[in-house]
């Protein structure tokens, strides 16, 4: 079974206790689910009332709310094990929406669960007994290994990331949007934030200032701008908050 990494790796999963986020869209796969009350969501153009999960790709613009209630969230990059099963249930379709707890169980493969709470550990056990294919080409797989163990955030560029795996930058960035569904350029701005998110979590000790620098942001308006276009809460809501959330 592949391991749920906290935020450095392929999958982020978390469980919160209120859904209040502004129009968003990011780089990875997101599904989010309810664990007792439905939820609204705007996905697209289209407004959902009263359901209790979804799944989108990558890039696809969505807001959720819901004040009360228990919900889990879970964003895959789509090289990652998870995120290739989320992409093959999706098949050609960018979202899939259930409006019933059933429909979602029998997606699941938990139709059957006595447990009346779904935890990311035992939807990646049922995971790991699906059989995943993983077509990506071999070049851009090398490329996102390099951008998720980088240590250097100031070295990746896509010209950078051709030529270490032998592309011209226009030939990587054709098969990265393909094949990953954001822009290669999007898909490094959402890993600095996914690092910046971590440290919003778990060091009080930093100003938003400070981890935007060293995130590589050029300044707390810029993190503040991009925590919006691709979270849909500023830094500060989001680190406020952070006592209602639970990070795997």
């Amino acid at each position: 079974m592949e391991k749920t990494e906290t935020f450095g790796g392929s999958t982020i999963s978390f469980v919160t206790h209120s859904l209040d986020v502004e129009i968003h869209r990011h780089a990875s796969l997101q599904w989010v689910y309810a664990q007792d009350q439905p939820f609204n969501s705007r996905i697209d153009s289209t407004f959902y009332q009263n359901i209790v999960g979804f799944v989108i790709r990558p890039q696809v613009a969505h807001r959720c709310t819901s004040v009360v209630g228990a919900f889990t969230i879970i964003n895959a990059e789509p090289h990652s094990r998870v995120g290739q099963y989320l992409l093959q249930s999706l098949a050609e379709r960018p979202v899939r929406v259930f409006r019933e707890r059933r429909h979602l169980l029998e997606w699941m493969g938990l139709l059957d669960s006595k447990s009346s709470v779904i935890g990311v550990e035992l939807l990646l056990a049922q995971m790991a007994q699906r059989t995943v294919i993983n077509i990506m080409d071999e070049r851009v797989l090398a490329a996102l290994q390099i951008v998720q163990t980088s240590p250097d955030w100031s070295m990746l560029s896509t010209a950078t990331l051709a030529d270490s795996v032998a592309l011209s930058s226009s030939r990587l960035s054709a098969l990265f949007k393909e094949q990953v569904g954001s822009s290669l350029s999007q898909f490094l701005l959402w890993n600095r934030l996914k690092a910046a998110l971590r440290l919003l979590l778990e060091d009080d000790t930093k100003t938003i200032t400070e981890i935007a620098l060293e995130t590589g942001f050029y300044d707390a308006s810029n993190f503040n701008k991009y925590m919006q276009q691709m979270i849909g809460v500023p830094p500060r809501v989001f680190r406020k908050n952070s006592k209602l959330i639970q990070v795997w």
